[in-house]
């Protein structure tokens, strides 16, 4: 009963306790973690003042590695999120990511690559009404871009770039979005610490 009043003292939690370990071999790196707060207020409402314990186990891996004049990146992450008593809002959120950056022997050189991430959304921050429900926020990204002439004093450049966030909760349907925007421009370089450019832009969204 004394944690329970302690909580509700704090806007956010009463104790946090973390433990971390991570290991590194080139060009592969791995890390685990363990995460125990106590969440006073877990819908952040100011009507439901609900609290509960979470756990949350993380564990993550990531390579980092040259291949001849490319660059590989990439990287993955697991949450397993788990409420002592509100056990209906556990959840398994992820995040992964990958990117090449790849140049020719000529000037041409670009970058390719994508990423996802899931996570547990957070009511009250928007002003939204607080919901007993789980609701899992899904974020995809992914782009490209090429350029000529990097190390020249002329260059031209262009990329495209798409984007989309899904919500588990229909009543978030309203919520989500799909927007992609393509960009291209030049640029000139009369001396170092001198250049002149042209950028556009073309974004287009559907809410």
């Amino acid at each position: 009963m004394k944690i329970k009043s302690l909580a509700t003292c704090s806007p956010m939690l009463l104790c946090l306790v973390a433990g971390a370990a991570r290991a590194d071999l080139e060009p592969f790196s791995f890390g685990a973690s363990e995460l125990l707060q106590h969440q006073s207020n877990v819908f952040h409402s100011d009507v439901d003042h609900r609290g509960d314990w979470l756990s949350t186990t993380e564990l993550q891996a990531a390579v980092d590695q040259a291949i001849s004049r490319e660059r590989l990146l990439a990287g993955a992450k697991v949450d397993l999120n788990h409420y002592f008593e509100m056990r209906s809002r556990d959840s398994i959120g992820y995040s992964a990511n990958g990117e090449l950056d790849w140049s020719t022997v000529g000037d041409l050189s670009g970058a390719f690559g994508a990423d996802s991430r899931r996570h547990q959304y957070l009511y009250g921050l928007e002003g939204d009404r607080a919901s007993s429900s789980r609701n899992l926020q899904t974020d995809n990204h992914a782009f490209a871009n090429v350029q000529l002439g990097a190390m020249a004093r002329w260059s031209i450049f262009a990329g495209v770039d798409a984007s989309q966030r899904r919500y588990s909760d229909p009543q978030f349907d309203l919520n989500e979005i799909k927007q992609w925007s393509a960009s291209g421009g030049t640029s000139y370089q009369t001396s170092p610490d001198l250049s002149f450019g042209l950028h556009g832009r073309y974004t287009h969204g559907t809410y």
